[in-house]
């Protein structure tokens, strides 16, 4: 019963219609809030927020615009090209030196987002410390019955209602904007990043991070990264061929790129969304390689990120909060309502007050949570922004396009 349930509701979700949903409430709500303003180009602190903002700044030249996604895919590599960092592309367009460079690429109608390098690899990387027959995003992995579903359902949305409405740098990115196009806020991937449940599968622009995640494991006992060193074990690395998704308009591909919170960034991010009954092993233009550890190798990987470190920057504050999420027994009621009015779960109740007693009968408590950072969470958060600015003039690039004549 619970499957198939699952299934029908998976089947009507709207994964972009839930992503753009959430956007227009953020900026619904955002004329209601003040907030303190992380720094600009030019400092900004304590600038209300119906005050100027001062943003990295690109110039669009007469004729000009913004590469959409379409034009980025065109410069990118022949795949048969194994150089990921090759800087310059087969119709001569030169990269930058600069491998942690963002690009600016209109990704819908309305939004720009910040693409991770390099810019002409013609792949995305996934690592994993071992094969599965069916690989699923966590969502839909094996052990989730119904109530583990809901839950995990309504505990992201949680989220959601966190970051969008009290984090100060999403109250600050979401009004930036680039030739007519605001900055994407992607809840959907910020949840993936902070260990909420998705139907997202991660992959990474750095065959180097995927390495990483295939040759070293996450602890259960102090939660750390350590090195594999059993050289009997086999782990397993997916190459993704982006510029064959690209050029067929693959419609589950996912930009995450630079976000307001730092794991993204840190990690180059994208996803592919999975659905219910679907498996990454055989996913149109993904391939896959398992091989035996070896234990020189992971030590390597597991030193190159500081043990891990560099991928999971310092994020106390979020970090917390989002833990005592996952793990509370009380859910939202605003959550709730909001969920059930809206088909975000699967509407197998008659109201949510049969909703309520479901959840009841599993030990969870529905109340009003105050799911909102402080004052003095909110001064830490810009305090840390500032003074390590992950943007700044030089890491921003937009390679213009133009109609032809």
């Amino acid at each position: 019963m619970a499957d198939r349930e699952i299934e029908r509701h998976e089947a009507k979700r709207d994964i972009w219609r839930e992503v753009l949903d959430g956007i227009d409430e953020i900026k619904a709500r955002g004329g209601k809030r003040h907030v303190v303003l992380p720094l600009g180009k030019h400092g900004n602190r304590g600038v209300k927020e119906k005050n100027p903002h001062v943003y990295i700044e690109i110039i669009v030249p007469p004729g000009g615009k913004i590469p959409d996604i379409e034009s980025y895919g065109s410069l990118l590599l022949p795949f048969a090209i194994q150089d990921d960092n090759c800087r310059i592309n087969n119709i001569g367009c030169v990269a930058s030196e600069n491998d942690d460079d963002l690009c600016v690429v209109q990704t819908d109608d309305h939004h720009f987002s910040l693409l991770p390098g390099p810019e002409f690899s013609p792949r995305l990387y996934r690592g994993q410390t071992c094969f599965h027959d069916q690989c699923v995003p966590s969502l839909f992995r094996l052990g989730k019955n119904q109530i583990g579903y809901l839950t995990s359902l309504l505990k992201k949305y949680e989220f959601h209602k966190l970051i969008a409405g009290s984090h100060p740098i999403i109250g600050y990115l979401q009004n930036w904007t680039i030739d007519g196009k605001y900055f994407k806020i992607d809840m959907e991937g910020l949840s993936q990043h902070y260990e909420f449940a998705t139907s997202m599968i991660d992959v990474t622009r750095s065959k180097d991070i995927a390495m990483f995640f295939a040759l070293c494991e996450r602890t259960a006992t102090c939660n750390r990264y350590e090195p594999i060193i059993d050289e009997n074990r086999e782990v397993v690395l997916y190459t993704v061929n982006l510029k064959a998704l690209l050029e067929n308009n693959y419609p589950n591909f996912h930009i995450i790129g630079f976000q307001a919170l730092p794991r993204p960034d840190a990690q180059k991010a994208y996803s592919l969304f999975i659905d219910h009954n679907d498996n990454f092993n055989i996913v149109p233009f993904v391939s896959y390689e398992r091989f035996r550890v070896k234990r020189k190798e992971s030590e390597k990987y597991f030193q190159m990120f500081d043990e891990g470190k560099s991928l999971f920057p310092e994020d106390d504050i979020v970090t917390y909060m989002a833990q005592e999420i996952r793990e509370s027994k009380e859910i939202d009621r605003e959550v709730v309502e909001t969920c059930y009015q809206r088909h975000w779960i699967p509407k197998i109740w008659a109201n949510t007050s049969e909703l309520v007693k479901f959840l009841n009968t599993f030990g969870y408590r529905v109340t009003d949570k105050h799911l909102e950072f402080s004052a003095e969470q909110k001064r830490k958060i810009i305090e840390k922004w500032n003074s390590e600015p992950p943007l700044n003039a030089d890491r921003v690039k937009c390679r213009f396009v133009y109609e032809p004549l």
